[in-house]
């Protein structure tokens, strides 16, 4: 009888706290998700504005790479231009022809590093300018 009893008494509890526990409700649950999507949203802006700062930095060092590659082409096109003057009062001197197509081959990589600096620098420009108007 007591074993009965003692029985029914942790039946009882048991069913009772089954019957008891917290119920999460559907709002509970829209709240918790809307809060996710924020911390989401919130984590891109961040990433965003780290990449945006980077960007700007590059951009100020690129920007410096640009003036140093256009006056080193400047200079290469004005070596170019006097081996080019020399060699057209002696046409036949072998040294002067020499120097005058490694001028042009000089003139030409600086050149194309100058162009390359600032396509670089362009394209920065084009991702930061993308950046501030997300």
């Amino acid at each position: 009888m007591k074993t009965q009893a003692i029985f029914y008494t942790v039946g009882i509890s048991f069913l009772s706290l089954t019957l008891s526990a917290q119920k999460i409700s559907k709002d509970s649950i829209q709240s918790l998700n809307q809060q996710k999507e924020a911390i989401g949203i919130s984590e891109k802006i961040n990433e965003d504005k780290t990449k945006l700062a980077k960007l700007e930095n590059e951009l100020a060092e690129k920007t410096t790479q640009v003036e140093k590659t256009t006056e080193a082409a400047q200079k290469s096109a004005d070596n170019n231009k006097t081996a080019a003057g020399a060699l057209i009062n002696n046409a036949q001197d072998e040294k002067l022809a020499d120097e005058a197509k490694k001028a042009a081959r000089e003139a030409a990589r600086d050149s194309k590093d100058a162009r390359k600096a600032a396509d670089d620098q362009a394209n920065i420009e084009k991702e930061i300018e993308s950046l501030r108007k997300k």
